[in-house]
């Protein structure tokens, strides 16, 4: 029996299930609650946020919303102010969106990596966000990460120069 592909441009698309759930995800909710807003099973969201990490070829469950986020294919959730951050706290914050684990973190952000969740907790608790998936979400929602952040990033950078 012969392999039924899709073409290149669609294998990167999430389903309507898969936009359903990294929504809520994106909007701080774990998988029970996730599942319960669903009407479907909490096995089912861990199966559904895989395909994500696989679809966009993200590993950890923050990389994969910014992945989904990144890519239009989800809306980011709503957000009030964006709290001000410095450029650490922002090195950190793409850091945590874009790395697989604590110690890629930690290089990236120019940390230690036994304090790294020490310094996700404390942007977790200036930015009101619920996790760290939700701490990306909302980074969206304020144009810090994302296509408009990396626009205006360049523009930060070219007025710097």
């Amino acid at each position: 029996m012969a392999a039924h592909l899709r073409p290149a441009d669609t294998r990167d698309r999430l389903t309507l299930k898969e936009i359903a759930v990294a929504e809520r995800v994106a909007a701080g909710l774990g998988n029970k609650d996730v599942a319960d807003e669903l009407g479907i099973k909490a096995a089912t969201v861990t199966g559904h946020m895989a395909s994500i990490g696989f679809k966009l070829c993200a590993g950890s469950r923050p990389s994969r919303i910014h992945a989904a986020l990144s890519t239009g294919q989800v809306n980011a959730p709503a957000a009030g102010t964006a709290p001000s951050f410095s450029q650490d706290e922002l090195r950190l914050l793409q850091a945590l969106a874009t790395q697989p684990d604590d110690d890629a973190i930690a290089a990236a952000a120019g940390l230690v990596a036994k304090r790294v969740s020490l310094h996700v907790r404390a942007l977790l608790l200036k930015a009101g966000a619920r996790n760290a998936t939700h701490l990306v979400g909302l980074s969206h929602a304020w144009e810090l990460l994302g296509p408009s952040a990396s626009a205006q990033s360049a523009a930060n950078t070219a007025t710097t120069w």
